[in-house]
């Protein structure tokens, strides 16, 4: 026995005119969305290019620099290959760790042996921690109204210029060895 097939109202009659509107707006509504995007993005791309254009004159600059201290000709000097710029960070340098490579900043603090309280501290774009020494010595001094009469520092600050110099301010025993960072010893 075979059921007449009922027929579906939905689909013998077309959709309101109403709907068809509706669906028009949405398309349109999609279609200047997508318009907007597309020229915001346009925008981003222009200050992107913005940006590189004054790292890559920035970079130009400082090799002519950098040329001209070394008394050779500026006009000649081109950046190295593989000189870049962060642009999310412009102070941040690019420093070696943990066998790789990250953009960082090195920080030195100076601490109280007795106390353990931090006496000095700095946070620069240096990588290697030589000539920083002397400049942490000082800004202890500053900070505690002390020369420091010994501290220790790991063989990353070993920079005999600035072992003198911290010598010459009074402090008489200097280490630098395996430790890490520096350690004011004794006032």
């Amino acid at each position: 026995m075979s059921h007449p097939r009922l027929a579906s109202p939905w689909r013998a009659s077309p959709p309101p005119p109403s709907a068809n509107k509706r669906a028009e707006r949405l398309r349109q509504a999609a279609r200047e969305l997508e318009a907007e995007k597309k020229l915001e993005l346009a925008v981003e791309k222009e200050k992107r290019r913005e940006k590189i254009q004054k790292a890559k004159e920035e970079l130009e600059k400082e090799a002519k620099q950098k040329a001209e201290a070394r008394g050779e000709n500026p006009e000649e000097a081109k950046p190295a290959e593989k000189a870049q710029r962060n642009f999310t960070d412009g102070d941040s340098r690019i420093m070696r760790r943990d066998g790789g490579y990250q953009q960082s900043y090195n920080a030195q603090v100076a601490v109280d042996a007795d106390t353990q309280l931090i006496v000095a501290q700095e946070v620069g774009q240096s990588a290697s921690d030589a000539r920083q020494l002397e400049p942490m010595v000082e800004q202890a001094r500053a900070n505690t109204g002390l020369v420091p009469e010994q501290l220790s520092a790991d063989a990353g600050y070993l920079c005999q210029e600035d072992i003198e110099k911290v010598e010459a301010k009074g402090c008489v025993e200097v280490p630098v060895g395996p430790i890490c960072g520096i350690q004011v010893l004794a006032y």
